[in-house]
């Protein structure tokens, strides 16, 4: 679960005197906020610029998942002017708000309607109201949650008169992050510290007409307490207040248990639509105040002590057959995670142990939209047949073994049962296995997976053998290719990861970022692999894929070894798209230092076919030769972005025969076999002539144009004279 807790403001509450002391001026302001600093011991550490949201609306800091918000409605309608009619300024602790916030106002009276709001003034969790976040992020469904708990204390002073609410706006669509927000659907709220106006609005007032307004049955809360509830027409609002309007300045209350017995009340007569849904999306909530304009000068001030929201939500199983499933959990970002499970297939070449391989394991993971989406359909973070869980070498026949490497039988699984489909408030399992080599060696195996409501994977692997084994490695991380850079500083800096499959030793980090710069995802993990015994490194390698490796000591005895990590998933704005216009390479500038390479283009493979550039002529000519021979374009402007496009070779051959053929590489890898974009057209015709290849490069990709050799050894040739390149980016 993710919680906000703002902690304690130290200090305790500041004294009466100060805060009411002069209260019409700016000056008089700052001096205010000076005094309730040094009371208040309130940091104030830079956060994207911005340390004090003040005057008029203001935002800071948002993460994603905290805000502070200062929203003077009330006050643009009269219209007034900030800092000389009134004004609000927001202190916080800790770009988390894990120190606490004070919110401090004054007005000097008699510039606005009696009893009404100047505005409100919150600090946030999630995204309460039109936040402009750097990214889109999506929300959960009512009906999705399983727990959502609120607690919080504030303390306050001052002649002023204001109410202490918490509330939030449900939509029929989520709620994305720029600037925007759907069509409200419903405006719940809870009253902690009730202003006069307020008391009377819950109790039908301030010209409220008969329509628009309804007293609703008393709720009793699982704490057995007594709320009156109230509906506004406005927003679809429903107003929960304790008791008579007690203040209650720390407490706790089950929201959910709140949403569900509005549920259940159905329709409301006064509408006939339902008081709440629950295909509503909750898109965050705020708690803060609603100051009132009064006839004389006034000031007040709170300090939000604690604001902590437990929140979890459900997850659904999607049984396949008796060897598939998928399993999906709601994302305060990406919208839902989706992991897909496979059991009773793996490796059975040379270097596996083969079967059986029983356990379950995990082989895939999605971002999508929601939980009840097809888990395939959104964008693949990474899918690979290969061990994710652990692997081990054990003697030089048939040496590996464990998880996708096979040798392994289930002695116990407790969890859910992945052949079910339907939804559970949480989903983890304990799997005890055992792997047996060739050489008689054993290793017993307890593997625990957990994926929470919140979609963040826990997972724990312990190996225990007295047999001597090779290699040992606890956790893999396997993406897609695209994912090409680390970060090892929680993404302060980030380090490209070659695309050659050559091992890069990462050090020994306990939190390793990895992100696709494409799509700007990242996926992140928190190991206490480094303190382990026998732990010597983490690694990873990039080609057709990107694999990190947590490892451990490689000789004599196994032991016991183990490692617990999280694996969270985020999103992060994308790098800019190449720019990229149409091209032609014509074959009349080589590489500096190898005049048989063209200018900008890498050559790949352990083939032998010769090759002649010929500058001067504006050809390539290459020979028949054993092995695969690759030339891929990898001058950066010359990157093909996501979209369609049109590539023609224009070339001779020396015989009828197949002697080239032309495909288009993934993004990155610059390998046409191991992530091929298109299928392969062959340069065949006799003497000569044009290979026009038309293909898409899909969203999340970048293209390489890219081209090969024959693989026979009989002098066939082809010659050629230009590639040229058109289209349209998406």
């Amino acid at each position: 679960m993710l919680g906000l807790n703002t902690g304690l403001i130290g200090g305790g509450k500041p004294a009466e005197g100060a805060l009411v002391a002069a209260v019409a001026g700016v000056t008089a302001l700052e001096d205010r906020f000076a005094l309730i600093d040094s009371l208040a011991e309130v940091a104030r550490p830079p956060i994207r610029g911005l340390d004090t949201v003040q005057a008029s609306k203001g935002i800071a800091p948002n993460d994603g998942l905290n805000s502070i918000y200062n929203a003077p409605w009330g006050a643009d309608e009269v219209p007034l002017t900030g800092g000389v009619d009134y004004n609000v300024r927001t202190r916080y602790k800790a770009a988390a708000l894990d120190g606490g916030a004070i919110i401090d106002w004054w007005e000097r009276g008699a510039v606005g309607p009696v009893g009404a709001p100047i505005g409100y003034y919150y600090v946030g969790r999630w995204n309460y109201r039109a936040l402009p976040l750097s990214v889109e992020r999506r929300f959960f469904r009512l009906r999705h949650i399983t727990q959502w708990e609120e607690s919080w204390s504030f303390d306050y002073t001052g002649s002023a008169e204001f109410s202490v609410l918490s509330e939030c706006f449900m939509t029929a669509e989520p709620a994305l992050a720029h600037n925007s927000f759907p069509t409200i659907t419903a405006e719940p709220g809870f009253f902690y510290h009730l202003g006069e106006r307020a008391r009377t609005w819950h109790d039908g007032g301030n010209g409220q007409a008969a329509a628009n307004y309804l007293r609703l049955d008393d709720w009793i809360d699982p704490q057995g307490r007594r709320w009156s509830v109230s509906w506004h027409r406005y927003n679809n609002y429903t107003n929960f207040v304790m008791g008579d309007g007690e203040d209650i300045r720390s407490g706790q209350v089950d929201k959910l248990a709140a949403m569900e017995w509005l549920m259940s009340l159905g329709d409301n007569p006064k509408t006939g639509a339902p008081f709440l849904d629950g295909d509503w999306f909750v898109n965050g909530h705020g708690l803060g105040i609603e100051p009132l304009f009064k006839a004389e000068a006034h000031a007040g001030s709170i300090a939000i002590k604690r604001f902590d929201v437990t929140f979890e939500g459900k997850v659904r199983i999607q049984a396949v057959n008796a060897n598939l499933a998928y399993v999906l959990a709601p994302h305060h970002e990406l919208g839902a995670i989706a992991l897909k499970f496979q059991r009773n297939i793996g490796g059975s070449d040379a270097a596996d142990s083969g079967a059986p391989w029983e356990p379950w394991r995990l082989t895939a993971i999605y971002a999508v939209g929601d939980i009840d989406d097809d888990p395939t359909s959104g964008v693949t973070l990474g899918s690979d047949i290969g061990a994710w869980d652990y692997a081990f070498q054990s003697g030089a026949v048939r040496p590996y073994g464990g998880s996708y490497h096979g040798g392994e039988v289930v002695l116990e699984y407790a969890g859910p049962d992945l052949l079910q489909s339907g939804y559970v408030p949480s989903f983890s399992f304990r799997q005890r296995s055992r792997i047996t080599f060739a050489n008689a060696v054993q290793i017993e195996m307890t593997h625990d997976f957990a994926l929470d409501g919140m979609g963040t994977v826990r997972e724990s692997v312990t190996a225990t053998s007295a047999g001597s084994v090779n290699t040992r490695t606890l956790g893999m991380i396997i993406l897609d290719s695209a994912f090409s850079a680390f970060s090892t500083d929680g993404g302060a800096s980030y380090t490209e990861l070659p695309a050659d499959n050559s091992t890069v030793d990462l050090g020994d980090p306990t939190d390793l970022l990895l992100r696709n710069p494409i799509t700007g995802h990242t996926v992140r993990q928190i190991t206490d692999a480094p303190s382990r015994p026998q732990y010597t490194r983490i690694s990873a390698r990039r080609q057709a894929r990107t694999k990190t490796y947590n490892e451990f000591d490689t000789a004599g005895a196994l032991g016991t070894i183990a490692m617990e990590r999280t694996l969270t998933f985020g999103a992060t704005e994308p790098d800019p798209l190449p720019s990229w216009a149409p091209y032609t390479i014509d074959f009349t500038e080589a590489t500096p230092g190898n005049a048989q390479l063209p200018l900008g283009v890498t050559r790949e493979g352990g083939g032998t076919a010769p090759v002649t550039l010929d500058t001067s002529a504006g050809t390539m000519t290459i020979g028949g030769g054993s092995g695969t021979n690759r030339w891929v374009v990898t001058d950066p402007a010359k990157v093909l972005p996501p979209g369609d496009y049109v590539v023609t070779f224009t070339y001779t051959t020396s015989t009828a025969n197949n002697t080239g053929r032309s495909q288009i590489a993934g993004v990155s890898t610059g390998s046409i076999v191991s992530d091929q974009i298109s299928a392969a057209q062959s340069f065949n015709a006799p003497g000569g002539g044009t290979n026009i290849h038309t293909f898409t490069v899909p969203e999340g990709k970048t293209g390489y144009i890219a081209w090969e050799s024959t693989t026979n050894t009989d002098g066939r040739t082809v010659t050629l004279q230009s590639i040229s390149v058109t289209g349209a980016p998406a």
